[in-house]
């Protein structure tokens, strides 16, 4: 399970790609493979989510892929979700809304 059901993230349209914006910590009681958790995006995202932020499988570390522009997309809703190894795992799953900060990056 993770520790909570939604996450908040503001985040400057100047940001770097790579940079790592969340880490997703969900965790399950079992122990062994069965307790080992992989992280993904719930399998209706968007493509252009899966464009721009990447969830790393084995650490949960949600991170940049590339460059915003808040003139473009001003937020983004990801679905993501943990996994254990188990037989008969059902995913817990998490919200994530990332919110484009505006850098005066246009000339008036």
């Amino acid at each position: 399970s993770f520790p909570a059901p939604s996450y908040t993230i503001e985040l400057p349209e100047s940001a770097a790609p790579g940079a790592l914006l969340l880490d997703l910590n969900a965790t399950d009681p079992d122990e062994g493979a069965n307790g080992r958790v992989l992280y993904s995006f719930s399998s209706h995202v968007s493509p252009k989510i899966l464009e721009t932020f990447r969830v790393d499988p084995e650490t949960g570390q949600l991170s940049l892929l590339k460059t915003l522009d808040y003139e473009v997309t001003r937020s983004y809703e990801i679905d993501a979700q943990a996994q254990d190894q188990g037989p008969n795992s059902i995913p817990a799953h998490c919200k994530i809304i990332v919110n484009v900060v505006d850098v005066n990056d246009n000339k008036p």
